[in-house]
């Protein structure tokens, strides 16, 4: 039982040095460089839990900015959480952890999620949708639509 205590706390140690050594940016960077799902929470619209954070594994890319884009079909629980109340939470892990899972890098990334419109769907969003979207050209969702990962 002690090598096991002392075991854990050798972890805990090794885990906030490595984490001293480089910025929390430059972390949190390369963990986005290097994961390409995470588990996304939205609140709730569904009738009796209402309000309640839901969360479901979602891939995601990054923009030229280092910004997540998440794909969500308009028929997705999400969407219409995020219609009503685009504040979000994406959680991000080590996806090769093993051991104690909170030993190792975790963030969650909370912030406010906007839609992308390209030009061709303006008329398929209403108005008040469309004011808290962001509108893109066709040939902008087009350069976007080939620069995922690989392995996504």
């Amino acid at each position: 039982m002690a090598d096991e205590e002392d075991q854990t706390e050798d972890e805990i140690q090794s885990a906030e040095i490595a984490a001293r050594k480089d910025s929390p940016e430059s972390n949190i960077a390369n963990w986005l460089q290097t994961v390409h799902h995470g588990t996304l929470s939205t609140l709730s619209t569904k009738k009796g839990i209402e309000g309640f954070p839901i969360g479901s594994i979602v891939p995601f890319a990054l923009d030229e900015f280092g910004r997540p884009f998440i794909l969500v079909a308009d028929i997705a629980a999400h969407t219409r959480n995020i219609n009503k109340s685009n504040e979000v939470c994406l959680f991000l892990s080590d996806p090769n952890s093993t051991g104690d899972p909170q030993s190792h890098w975790r963030i969650s990334l909370v912030g406010n999620m906007k839609r992308v419109v390209s030009s061709s769907e303006i008329g398929d969003i209403s108005p008040e949708l469309l004011e808290k979207s962001i509108q893109i050209s066709d040939e902008e969702e087009s350069t976007c639509s080939g620069s995922y990962p690989e392995n996504f």
